[in-house]
């Protein structure tokens, strides 16, 4: 758990990208999609962890869901860790067995979460692959090939900003500080899916 001083300037940094609350957008939506096709799994996520919430920029195979409570043992717990947080048995193991998304109707069974790290060290969020029970494949699970380190800055806009007239629309997703700070996803997971 970080200490309350810490989640102040956790805090802070979330709202200096002012991203919650904001439209979907494909580029989130992408990086949630491809970690999915990655990792073989039917849900991922890019979420932003506010004050009392999981706030989604991005579900795929979460229909309908923006967000969840901050409840411990998925994204709030993956934000407390420098590299990968994975749960391999949400059913066995204490903290996530009653999350939201384990006891209702996402049912995940196995999770595992890459933070989004500011350049001065705050994790804002997760991006995150969750599998949920289904048949075991036809032939054991194939060796996943490292996800290359996936910048994810460009510079900020304010909610309400437009592209100006004849500008070149963003080529990534909207995630950086005013003072165009890089923030990036050292997605390092590798491994066999996960699968129990």
């Amino acid at each position: 758990m970080l200490l309350p001083e810490q989640e102040a300037r956790r805090i802070a940094a979330v709202r200096r990208y002012d991203i919650l609350d904001t439209p979907p957008d494909g580029a989130f939506d992408r990086i949630a999609a491809l970690a999915a096709r990655l990792f073989d799994v039917p849900v991922a996520t890019v979420t932003i962890v506010d004050t009392d919430r999981v706030w989604f920029k991005a579900a795929y195979g979460l229909a309908g869901v923006t967000q969840i409570g901050r409840d411990p043992g998925l994204s709030t717990s993956a934000i407390l860790t420098d590299g990968p947080f994975i749960v391999s048995d949400t059913l066995q193991d204490p903290l996530p067995r009653a999350h939201t998304l384990v006891t209702g109707r996402t049912r995940a069974r196995s999770y595992a979460a890459a933070p989004i790290t500011t350049r001065d060290g705050h994790r804002l969020g997760t991006v995150d692959v969750m599998d949920t029970p289904r048949p075991a494949p036809p032939r054991p699970p194939h060796h996943m090939t490292p996800i290359p380190r996936a910048p994810v800055s460009t510079t900020a806009r304010p909610r309400h900003s437009r592209t100006p007239a004849g500008a070149e629309p963003s080529q990534g997703p909207v995630l950086s500080a005013p003072d165009r700070e890089r923030t990036s996803v050292p997605v390092t997971l590798t491994g066999p899916v996960m699968r129990s």
